[in-house]
This record gives C-alpha cells, structure tokens and sequence, in this order.
C-alpha cells in the first residue's frame, strides 16, 4: 500500500462530486464513494477545507518520503483536475471557502474558550481541535475578494491561545511534518497548558 493510499482514496472520491458539492447549499457532503479500511481514521465529510487538508498530508509525504514515479503522477493529475474545477467554478468555490470559514471560526472560538474556562477538562481534547484551527489556515488562500469578518479576529484568537501554550513536539505522524512549519503552523507545535497559571 503506497505512503498516501489513505488520502488519495479520498481525493478520488471528492474529485467525483466536487462539482455537485460547489452548486449546491450544503456546506458539508457525504461522499459515499470513499471506504475505510478498518485500522484508519474515519474519511470526514467533503468541505473545501478537508480537501485542502488532505491534498497538503499528500504534498507533505511526497516531501518526507519520495513516492513511487506512478504514485507521483497519480497525485499530481488528481492536485490539476481539482485546480481545473476550482478555476471554472472560481465564485462558488469562494462563497464555500467563506461559508465554511466561519463555522470552522465559530467552532474554534468555542473550543478556545473552553480551554481558557477550564484547562484541566479541556486541554486534553487539543490535539484533535486542533485540526479545526488548521482547516482556517488552509481557507485563508481560497476567500477572494471579499472575505468573511471573521478572518480579521482570528489573530485575536491566537493571541488568547498563545496565552496558555506550551510550546513542544509536533502533535501529527511525523511524515506530515513538511507540510505544516513551525512558524505558520505553531499550534501544532505544543498544547495548551491543562491547569491555570
């Protein structure tokens, strides 16, 4: 099984209905053409935000480990065939971004505060919220023109983390460490302090 067969099964399955999910009203898509093997994570639902995340495990892991030349080329047809629908259907693909970027920020101030009322019962669940302040990150380059009002407090929000982080080891599997750095992806690097200071 190729270092990537876990994302690109899901790549493949988004790419089917990528268009679908761009005109239509719901900002979350099951994709019923995507299968887990039993010892993975569950896929999560189509958003733009999770199709980035798993394009950018797929770039890092080139960059950690050189795949195969047809595994390779796989990807990269798959990353052109995304890029192709993104440019054809430019607008949709920004309202989406816009749309999901601030539920992912509402969903992210929740869990924030949660950590700063109660570290001890709250800190322990960071490494999987986490993944919701990556997903931000990643929406940031697809907003357009016309960004949500939610992009300019989100360094309002890091601050209030910042204020309770423990920086340390990286919180992934190793191998996606080249696609997240440390001065942009510093959350990744640590976790919130469980008790108060």
């Amino acid at each position: 099984m190729s270092a990537i067969a876990y994302e690109m099964r899901f790549l493949h399955a988004v790419l089917d209905e990528l268009k679908v999910y761009l005109l239509s009203d719901n900002l979350f898509w099951n994709t019923g053409g995507v299968v887990n093997h039993p010892d993975e994570t569950p896929y999560p639902q189509l958003t733009l935000g999770n199709l980035a995340l798993f394009r950018q495990r797929v770039e890092a892991k080139q960059k950690c480990t050189p795949l195969e030349a047809s595994v390779s080329v796989e990807a990269n047809k798959v990353f052109q065939e995304i890029e192709s629908l993104h440019q054809q259907w430019r607008t949709a693909w920004e309202k989406k971004a816009a749309q999901e970027f601030v539920s992912r920020f509402r969903q992210w101030r929740i869990y924030v505060d949660e950590v700063k009322d109660d570290p001890e019962k709250n800190a322990v669940f960071y490494s999987s919220e986490v993944r919701v302040r990556v997903l931000l990150e990643l929406l940031k380059t697809q907003l357009g023109t016309e960004p949500p009002a939610e992009l300019e407090l989100l360094p309002q929000l890091d601050l209030r983390l910042r204020a309770m982080f423990e920086p340390g080891n990286f919180l992934w599997e190793d191998d996606l460490t080249p696609g997240f750095d440390q001065e942009t992806y510093w959350y990744l690097y640590g976790r919130p302090r469980e008790e108060e200071q």
